[in-house]
């Protein structure tokens, strides 16, 4: 058995070192191709806190969340208050807390736990410079950080339907391990 965990952020902006607005993560197992649904996580990161630790805004990226549709639009008020979100530091410490008992819940040694991502130069590294930002190690193994764009692009065509909110983190993170259970359960019945 392996722990994997897909991770999907919504932020503002485009590259490590932006401002997150939420974190969305579900566990899944690449070996058995299966996902744990009631596994997921989600949390909305309060916006003024990622600017306190020096995380910054893309304009065209906020820009570009002023065109989505409005239950997207939504998280942007969200991330406004501390009524509907939580400090960055809260949230790494919490995600932080989550990724631990994932590990203890599944017996895996978390240096062990895999983290995926939709693309190697998006949400992990964006991830890590909130932790650097906030003096917190990342639970995660550095070793272990997978990229689930290059699975999709060098396993089989797929069908899924996307379920839920579109550029909510948790939904997406959902999707796309659903979608990458599928990929590897084709690659392995192909064998």
């Amino acid at each position: 058995m392996s722990l994997d965990i897909m991770l999907d952020l919504e932020t503002l902006g485009q590259a490590a070192g932006c401002v997150i607005l939420s974190i969305g993560a579900i566990v899944f197992d690449a070996e058995a191709a299966e996902v744990h649904a009631r596994s997921g996580w989600h949390l909305v990161v309060n916006r003024s806190s990622c600017e306190s630790v020096g995380l910054t805004i893309d304009h065209r990226t906020r820009d570009w969340w002023h065109d989505q549709p409005v239950e997207a639009k939504c998280l942007l008020a969200e991330t406004e208050s501390y009524e509907t979100s939580v400090s960055i530091h809260s949230a790494l410490h919490s995600f932080t807390k989550w990724f631990g008992y994932q590990s203890e819940a599944f017996n895996i040694a978390q240096d062990d736990v895999r983290i995926w991502s939709y693309g190697s130069t998006f949400d992990i590294p964006i991830l890590e410079s909130a932790y650097k930002a906030c003096l917190m190690q990342i639970p995660w193994n550095y070793r272990n950080a997978l990229c689930f764009r290059t699975l999709r692009r060098i396993g089989p065509a797929v069908e899924t339907k996307h379920k839920g909110i579109k550029h909510n983190a948790l939904y997406d993170a959902i999707n796309q391990a659903n979608e990458a259970v599928a990929i590897l359960r084709a690659m392995k019945e192909s064998k």
